[in-house]
């Protein structure tokens, strides 16, 4: 079975491929590792590597953002908290690029979350075509000062409407990373929240998933929610809660 680090990995790739425009065998192939980069607590550097294994040369950019999260979206804010050296360059077939990452402060008490997003940068076209560049987004997490968890909150929330959303609260220092998660209300069928797209919980946030309509059964009762994290198997008494 494939470990966690492996599926993020084979993500990563996933999303390169999904977006890039066709190609032919000699276009531009861009390798980056880490797909994920943590700085534990008290260090301010880390380094993201990035090669050219193609027939042509790559124009990179590579920019850092503050990331920050609402119950549905991931916005992202332009940061000067992230140093990046250099933050644009070229590399030719079979160069790598080694970039540097500076964080001017340290994280205090709570962990601190980045995005970083690296574009290959396509030459200019003399045909009509329009061209797509390619884009990664990299989660980049600064550690805590001092012992930080996360510690979720759950609550299932029943509109007036009748429409139902699965909610976590991160009341922890740090992020946690939540997938297959499934409602198994009592005596009804289990019900799976529509996925958003992205696994972390960031520390202070909220995270909603939409439920199917027959959640409408759960209202004024509770579920019992199974899922799994970062930090082990998650089996919770889910209360149901009525928004006015």
């Amino acid at each position: 079975m494939r470990s966690d680090r492996t599926r993020m990995v084979l993500s990563a790739i996933a999303a390169l491929t999904l977006l890039a425009p066709p190609r032919d065998a000699g276009a531009e192939q861009v390798e980056v590792s880490p797909v994920m980069l943590e700085l534990p607590a008290g260090a301010a550097s880390t380094v993201l590597t990035v090669a050219n294994r193609g027939t042509q040369r790559a124009a990179i950019q590579v920019r850092g953002f503050e990331w920050r999260q609402s119950p549905t979206e991931d916005p992202l804010s332009p940061t000067g908290a992230l140093l990046i050296s250099p933050p644009l360059f070229e590399l030719e077939p079979g160069e790598t690029q080694v970039v540097r990452l500076l964080l001017r402060a340290p994280a205090g008490g709570r962990e601190a979350s980045y995005r970083l997003l690296v574009d290959q940068i396509p030459p200019p076209s003399a045909s009509a075509t329009v061209r797509l560049s390619l884009r990664l987004s990299l989660p980049l997490f600064a550690a805590a000062a001092g012992h930080a968890a996360p510690d979720l909150a759950w609550r299932v929330l029943v509109a007036g409407d009748g429409s139902a959303e699965l909610s976590a609260v991160n009341r922890g220092q740090r992020r946690e990373r939540v997938i297959d998660m499934m409602l198994r209300p009592a005596g009804a069928a289990p019900l799976r929240p529509e996925p958003l797209g992205n696994p972390w919980i960031l520390p202070g946030a909220e995270r909603r998933w939409r439920l199917p309509p027959a959640a409408l059964r759960l209202a004024g009762g509770q579920a019992l929610l199974t899922a799994r994290s970062d930090s082990g198997p998650i089996h919770a008494t889910v209360p149901v809660v009525r928004l006015q």
